[in-house]
């Protein structure tokens, strides 16, 4: 008789993704797999918080990665499906750039999140105790100290046109001078397109 198969322990560590070619389809997919991963890094840790010998600095880990991970979904990742939804009407309010850049936004709290699971991730292998290298460090600020991954798994976009494959990434812009752009840009346009519709101002405001 076949023995069943050992269950691959939950893993806490979060991939970073990368937006190649820029598509409404890639952004759809991308955000669909960053939404699945967070929502069961979050219930996850609620059952993780119930394990019987788990140390004090452990939950509080999981406590603080979880509640970053429910606003993040409940924000940023919620209005990033409301800009594609958007896109999709080719109206040209939302546009391909709008998606990357508020992408790249986004993909900064996502970053702070990674950050927080890959020290969940620590506890986890060390059956929930109390980490020795992180006995004597001190909090700054209330923050959990910040551990270092030695690699990061990736999600790459895949365009569906090989003639793309060969095109250069599309380059992060700087947070700052883009949101400061983009009110510039929103003020010139209400002074010479007083009826225009509004509603991409949240992208600024995100």
């Amino acid at each position: 008789m076949k023995k069943s198969p050992t269950p691959v322990p939950f893993s806490y560590i979060i991939p970073e993704f990368e937006v190649g070619t820029e598509s409404i389809k890639i952004f759809e997919s991308l955000l669909a797999s960053l939404e699945r991963i967070l929502t069961q890094c979050v219930e996850m840790s609620e059952v993780d918080l119930k394990h019987p010998e788990i140390s004090e600095e452990a939950k509080e880990a999981l406590l603080v990665a979880a509640g970053h991970t429910r606003v993040l979904l409940k924000s940023k990742v919620k209005k990033m499906k409301q800009l594609i939804e958007k896109s999709k009407e080719n109206t040209g309010e939302v546009t391909l750039n709008d998606l990357g850049s508020f992408w790249t936004m986004m993909d900064i709290e996502v970053s702070k999140t990674r950050d927080q699971f890959s020290l969940v991730e620590k506890y986890r292998e060390n059956n929930w105790s109390k980490l020795p290298q992180l006995e004597n460090v001190p909090e700054v600020n209330g923050n959990i100290p910040r551990t270092v991954t030695k690699q990061k798994s990736k999600i790459t976009s895949k365009s569906e046109n090989t003639s793309s494959a060969n095109s250069t990434p599309r380059s992060r812009p700087n947070v700052k001078d883009f949101l400061a752009a983009r009110r510039k840009e929103l003020a010139e346009s209400q002074k010479t397109e007083p009826t225009r519709n509004p509603e991409m101002a949240l992208i600024s405001t995100s």
